[in-house]
């Protein structure tokens, strides 16, 4: 349905396997969005544009 989308940012909570099992079933590339180490709350992380997108 969707097949132009290729690239799926995510919050840190969905590494593991969802990285492998998008790849796999679905095409896609999940990039996760990793946080700072000194980050206690909240914070909104920026986006990473790879490959000139």
């Amino acid at each position: 349905m969707y097949r132009d989308i290729t690239l799926v940012w995510a919050d840190g909570g969905y590494t593991g396997l969802l990285v492998d099992w998008c790849r796999q079933k679905l095409a896609l590339t999940l990039e996760i969005a990793k946080r700072t180490e000194d980050t206690t709350e909240f914070v909104v992380l920026p986006v990473r544009i790879l490959g000139g997108l």
